[in-house]
């Protein structure tokens, strides 16, 4: 089955001959080398680019294991190219290349008494100065290949392209034939993990989804933070995945560990694991935003996994709130358009039965670009007017003119209501995301 990913290849498309060097990141399995050979590469084809101006090393397969030291896949790189014609060359698991002492500094150390060193960040770096008409795009997997290292390891030269699992529009075109609804709800279950679509019967998708888990992001993620209480690390992922769509308080999860007779872990060591979630790709965070003030909120976060299917596995698919599993769709698909997403918050003085009361009214998403703005609620079902009330108070209390949108789970015709408010369909949102924001 070939899926279809124009939305990132497009972005590949842009972003060539930018002068950087173009890094996919994204959790493991996502789809990063499939994004470049064969997608990418079969676009350069169809432009009239020759096959042997492409230039492809995947340093996980035996066939290029002694590329994995730097200097020898520098030499292999520079007798492939010159510096007349362009090429372009697709780098995979380049955090398979390791570091190795600098033979131009033998026996010396730096006043610090360190080893000097090479390793692939400055043998790209140098290809890029040396021969600007190579066009350079590496993938690394999570484990050894994280966000808080790309940018400042390329000084300035890395034009990063995170890639995430299959989109719900991403999902539909590979099952075109299928009813969205119907789709809608597979998805919600089991995500959109590449290689699980390709499983048709539901207890082969759970079990790959589980194996997945244990064995590739748990164990990344162990591995790499040099996590020893690897028991508290889990009991805290499977936290952050009960809790997906509710804010969070640090505090509360580590009064939440000292209840336990035998476990007990600092404030500290849970924000060393939330780091660790974070910078794996498979959590991201969303801080909550002063709608009035006009500022974030530092304390009580949300958190959302990479993937519904990663987030029902961890919890052995037990947990079906459909309310919540939609609201984390949402912001995963604004996240991916590009949008900065937070929590917003309006927080305002009523009075009731002659006492004036402070409210704090809540808003599922502020979604940000730029100078544009859109506030977002999630509603999986609207059941009657009280809830639908309940939904558009928040909005009412907001005093700027920015557009306001509730996506409903159960609605098929969109519309918009007296008082400006546009109200979507789920599906419609997820799918014609041209027209909805």
């Amino acid at each position: 089955m070939e899926i279809k990913r124009d939305f990132y290849l497009n972005k590949l498309i842009r972003s060539m001959h930018n002068g950087m060097i173009k890094v996919i990141t994204g959790i493991r399995r996502c789809g990063k080398s499939y994004l470049l050979k064969p997608l990418f590469s079969d676009y350069l084809l169809s432009c009239g680019v020759s096959e042997n101006n492409i230039i492809h090393i995947d340093l996980s397969s035996r066939e290029y294991s002694d590329l994995t030291n730097p200097i020898n896949l520098d030499e292999f790189i520079k007798e492939k190219i010159n510096k007349v014609d362009e090429f372009y060359l697709f780098v995979d698991e380049i955090q398979s290349c390791e570091s190795i002492q600098n033979p131009a500094f033998k026996n010396y150390k730096t006043s610090n008494g360190e080893i000097p060193q090479i390793n692939f960040y400055q043998v790209l770096n140098g290809l890029l100065l040396e021969y600007p008409n190579v066009d350079i795009y590496v993938t690394g997997s999570n484990s050894r290949f994280l966000s808080s290292d790309i940018l400042t390891e390329f000084r300035g030269r890395g034009w990063q392209i995170d890639l995430a699992p299959l989109s719900f529009s991403e999902y539909v075109n590979a099952f075109n034939k299928k009813d969205k609804i119907v789709l809608f709800e597979e998805y919600l279950t089991f995500g959109g993990m590449p290689g699980m679509v390709s499983f048709g019967n539901n207890q082969d998708k759970i079990s790959y989804l589980t194996n997945f888990f244990e064995l590739t992001y748990f164990k990344d993620i162990v591995e790499h933070s040099s996590i020893v209480d690897n028991v508290s690390m889990r009991e805290l992922l499977q936290v952050l995945a009960s809790s997906e769509g509710s804010l969070v308080s640090i505090n509360k999860i580590a009064e939440l560990f000292k209840q336990k007779e035998d476990k007990s872990i600092s404030r500290q060591t849970i924000e060393k694991y939330l780091f660790a979630f974070k910078d794996s790709f498979l959590v991201s965070e969303a801080s909550r935003f002063d709608i009035r003030e006009n500022k974030l909120i530092s304390s009580n976060k949300k958190y959302y996994f990479a993937d519904c299917g990663l987030r029902n596995a961890l919890l052995s698919f037990s947990q079906n709130d459909r309310g919540h599993m939609m609201e984390s769709v949402i912001y995963r698909d604004l996240k991916r358009r590009g949008y900065a997403v937070n929590v917003g918050v309006v927080p305002t003085f009523e009075t009731n039965n002659g006492i004036r009361e402070r409210k704090q009214y809540e808003v599922d998403f502020i979604a940000t670009m730029g100078s544009k703005k859109v506030y977002i609620q999630s509603a999986y079902r609207i059941y009657d007017d009280e809830k639908l009330k309940q939904e558009v108070n928040s909005f009412l209390k907001i005093d700027d003119s920015f557009k306001k949108i509730i996506v409903e789970g159960d609605l098929y015709i969109p519309y918009t209501d007296k008082k400006g408010i546009e109200h979507i369909g789920i599906i419609d949102f997820l799918c014609n995301e041209v027209n909805n924001l």
